[in-house]
């Protein structure tokens, strides 16, 4: 080959030899134009695509003269197929060379498969709506040429790539495609072969520039080409005369056109009208301008129009070539306002959903996930993205990828060229590389599954490996990943279909195992398990979330993001959570919750800076619901007290509420409500009056003849009193004291301001015999918890003799060494944090502000109550007094020190 003239005129590469080239084609015998190199064995199509380069610095960047060549060597009988010393093919060729990629289809046009396999059992996946190809190493079920459409007998895929103007009359090792189709067995296959043979020939003869052989396929009587054939891979359906309009000025191109003119070929006017129309209709569409209104009703409009199918997601942007998805990930970076952000990340998901590729490239060759990524990078968008199931792997034009930082800010997500595979992220790459492993983790990551590639889905690239664990794992989650999706997408349709397919509990309770909080002190990535609640309730509607509480999502899961900590269901009385959410989580939520900080749910809700009326309603709601007003937290302030002196907006008139809630309890005559509020400390019953009757609580029961109710509120500032002296009586040890209020009502169940009974005090005092005493009297105190939702059982271990105790108390009641207090510790973990505190960097995030400790529980408790602060007091200037007489007396000793004996005695007395 090397010694041969049309070896040199490709090697050098100009248009003037290339158009040489062409003619010499036709004087030369098959044998020539078979040779191969010397040494790597590479065909003249080789050559063409080594070369590429080269004539594109000669030719201004046109590579258009490479054309013809190529479609003229194939109809000359070079083997399409041939490899060379390493087994690559021209398309293995072109996926690695500069430029290569402008010549893929034109390749995959001339019959080659790219299911060919080179020495490093790497083959070709082909793109046929892009137009692009790239190696992999294995996955041998890649459907994505005619030669594979023809073995599994796919007639929708061969149609695909025959009206891409594919060649039939092709071979490959000694096999014909032809051959390939009878073997099959298939009478259609065959038929369908032979029904675009004709078509393509003469399309193939028409970009090799030959007039000749076009003359001869216009001329056959049977089996005519059709002339109205349009390449359908296309975004608009290309006719033959437009394609080799671009070839206008190369070789004997002209002359082809007007040949192809003259026979009744359709012709290119249409189909550029069609083109500047199709170039139009992403910015003309009526989604573009309600998302470029952005405001929330205009993407609510927007998120409408792509619920009703009427967007057409194949279009893209003329500018930047980008898809819709490109297009709102433009728009996120542009705004700054959160509500807007996740507005549209809720449409990015309904877009990926209603079937936009979420792998398309814009211009410049950039994935979604690479055009997100800015500075500083938005890691709760290149998040979203990657559980879209954007493949990390694919290259922008710059060589740039997505991977994980292994330095600082380790775990992080960061933009480079040079990457290692196990670092990408996201579950194709995974899948790919049949790395379990990291398939599971991604599967935690509720990153989708049901996301194809080139017509292929995941399940499909797990088959072709042929790793059996993960064909599983992808199933196990397909549906649970695409319910997370929808979820966020708010599309209820889809949720209702997941969900059907069974597990509804297991869905609606998913949960992102390793969703990014931010970074610890030493600058690695930190991430906490979130459930998809949380999610919804920043995405989703608050139809969406009634939707999850109605099949069984949990509200009391432990959310450790930030602090305070406590259960998912406080997350939805955040400030940046939507009102009409809010109303649905009050709707489901045990009102009894706690966060790490003692707060209730009403403490939440009056705490949160939203629209006054719509806290209103809340407030109305959980009220209805049982909450209990007055609870307090750990600074002892009920809501009301927040309401009144907290400076929360509306303030006023939620304690009016409040007020009227607790005024209507009297008004109806439920005085074991009224006494249950006196019982756990609440103060404000007698000195409030109501919005509509404006009179108190004891004005109330005299007008509607409650005597007993009456008495108990006249009885209220005694009642309190009783109280508080029961636990002092218990906190000296005091039994005649406790003895004689231990009958009284029931002053003995009532409570401090920090939540705590009579067996708390007791325990905290280390008092046994009143423990047991109370234990035998009041069982049910066991399970009492504090404002923290400790038991008495947390306080007991952590006392010094805590056999002693827990052995008192047992004996009376079982022991619940499972319940857990408002941090979500169990007393068993109290005692393993007794011996090995966690140290507070190894805590999550959330736990971190606060950094709870189990052993500071007795002094801080103690600390904390009035009554052994004044005993100890008592107790000190006891002691003061003592030392003081015990002074005065040696002083007295020492003026009249009597016999040297007693001189001396007083002395070591003194010493």
């Amino acid at each position: 080959m090397e010694d041969t003239e049309l070896y040199r005129l490709i090697c050098n590469p100009s248009r003037a030899n290339y158009a040489r080239a062409l003619s010499l084609l036709d004087e030369l015998e098959l044998t020539e134009v078979r040779r191969r190199s010397t040494d790597q064995q590479n065909s003249y199509l080789h050559l063409v695509v080594l070369n590429l380069k080269a004539l594109a610095g000669r030719c201004g960047g046109d590579v258009r003269p490479a054309v013809p060549l190529l479609y003229k060597l194939a109809l000359r009988g070079c083997d399409v197929n041939a490899q060379n010393r390493v087994g690559n093919t021209a398309l293995h060729t072109a996926c690695f060379r500069p430029l290569g990629d402008r010549l893929v289809q034109h390749l995959i046009r001339l019959g080659i498969d790219p299911g060919i396999t080179n020495e490093m059992n790497s083959r070709v996946i082909h793109d046929n709506a892009q137009h692009k190809a790239w190696l992999v190493r294995g996955q041998k079920g890649a459907k994505c040429s005619l030669w594979s459409a023809v073995a599994r007998e796919d007639k929708e895929l061969m149609i695909r790539y025959l009206t891409s103007w594919v060649r039939t009359e092709c071979r490959r090792r000694r096999k014909t495609l032809m051959d390939l189709a009878f073997e099959t067995g298939n009478y259609e296959i065959v038929e369908l072969l032979k029904k675009y043979t004709s078509t393509n020939e003469l399309v193939c003869a028409a970009l090799a520039c030959d007039v000749k052989r076009v003359k001869q396929m216009l001329a056959l009587k049977s089996d005519k080409p059709n002339l109205r054939t349009k390449d359908t891979s296309q975004k608009v359906p290309k006719p033959l005369l437009a394609e080799v309009k671009t070839l206008s000025g190369i070789a004997e191109a002209d002359k082809v056109y007007q040949l192809l003119k003259a026979a009744g070929a359709i012709g290119e006017e249409e189909y550029f009208e069609q083109l500047e129309s199709s170039k139009n209709a992403f910015r003309s569409a009526k989604f573009v301008a309600l998302v470029e209104e952005m405001s929330a009703d205009s993407l609510e409009d927007a998120w409408q129009q792509l619920h009703n199918h009427r967007v057409d997601l194949d279009c893209t942007d003329p500018e930047t070539g980008g898809t819709y998805l490109h297009f709102l990930v433009q728009h996120y970076l542009a705004t700054e306002e959160l509500q807007l952000k996740r507005l549209l990340i809720r449409l990015m998901y309904k877009t990926a959903l209603e079937g936009v590729d979420v792998h398309a490239r814009n211009n410049k060759g950039e994935t979604v996930l690479l055009a997100a990524y800015s500075q500083p990078p938005d890691r709760i968008l290149l998040d979203h993205l990657i559980c879209l199931g954007v493949d990390a792997s694919v290259r922008s034009n710059s060589g740039h990828v997505i991977m994980q930082n292994t330095y600082a800010t380790r775990g992080d997500l960061v933009r480079q060229r040079r990457h290692t595979r196990r670092l990408l992220p996201g579950l194709h790459v995974a899948v790919e590389d049949g790395d379990l492993e990291r398939v599971r983790h991604w599967l935690g990551c509720l990153c989708r599954v049901n996301v194809s590639k080139n017509g292929r889905s995941l399940a499909e690239l797990a088959r072709d490996i042929g790793d059996e664990a993960i064909q599983q794992h992808l199933e196990d989650s397909l549906h649970g990943c695409e319910f997370a999706a929808a979820s966020i997408a708010g599309d209820l349709d889809r949720m209702k279909h997941h969900i059907a397919m069974g597990a509804g509990e297991k869905k609606v309770n998913a949960c992102y195992r390793y969703y990014f909080a931010g970074f610890t002190d030493d600058w690695r990535a930190e991430f906490v398990p979130r459930p998809l609640i949380a999610s919804v309730m920043e995405y989703g509607s608050a139809k969406i979330a009634s939707f999850l509480l109605q099949f069984g999502a949990r509200l009391d899961v432990q959310y450790e993001e930030c602090a305070p900590c406590g259960p998912v269901a406080f997350w939805a009385f955040r400030d940046d959570i939507a009102s009409d959410v809010t109303e649905a989580i009050a709707a489901h939520v045990d009102v009894r919750l706690r966060d790490e900080l003692g707060r209730t749910i009403l403490h939440a809700a009056v705490m949160k800076d939203d629209n006054p009326a719509a806290k209103c309603r809340v407030v109305e709601q959980l009220l209805s619901r049982g909450a209990n007003v007055a609870a307090r937290d750990m600074r002892g302030w009920t809501p009301r007290d927040y309401c009144t002196k907290g400076g929360v907006v509306g303030g006023s008139r939620l304690g009016q509420i409040i007020d009227d809630f607790v005024l209507n309890l009297s008004y109806v005559g439920d005085i074991d409500a009224i006494e249950q509020l006196i019982i756990d400390g609440y103060n404000h019953i007698n000195d409030i009056r109501g919005t509509s009757r404006n009179k108190t609580a004891k004005e109330l029961a005299t007008l509607r003849y409650y005597k007993e109710l009456l008495e108990l509120l006249d009885e209220e500032p005694k009642y309190h009193e009783e109280i508080e002296l029961i636990h002092t009586a218990v906190i000296n040890d005091d039994r005649k004291g406790f003895v004689k209020f231990a009958n009284e009502k029931r002053v003995p169940l009532g409570v401090d301001r920090r939540g705590r009974n009579l067996l708390h005090m007791a325990v905290l005092m280390e008092n046994h015999d009143m423990v047991a005493a109370i234990c035998e009297q009041f069982p049910q105190m066991i399970y009492k918890g504090d404002n923290l939702l400790r038991t008495p059982v947390h306080y007991a271990v952590c006392i010094r003799d805590q056999r002693a105790t827990l052995s008192v108390i047992s004996t009376s009641n079982s022991v619940d060494m499972s319940a857990k207090d408002a941090n979500n510790l169990s007393v068993l973990e109290y005692i393993d944090q007794l011996d090995r505190p966690t140290p507070t960097k190894l805590k999550t995030r959330g736990r971190r502000t606060h950094d709870y400790r189990v052993g500071d529980l007795l002094e801080t408790e103690r600390n904390e109550t009035p009554q052994y602060l004044a005993r100890l007091a008592a107790e000190a200037e006891a002691r003061a007094e003592a030392e003081e007489a015990s002074a005065d007396r040696l002083g007295a000793e020492a003026v009249d020190p009597g016999s040297p004996r007693q001189l001396r005695e007083a002395i070591d007395s003194a010493a």
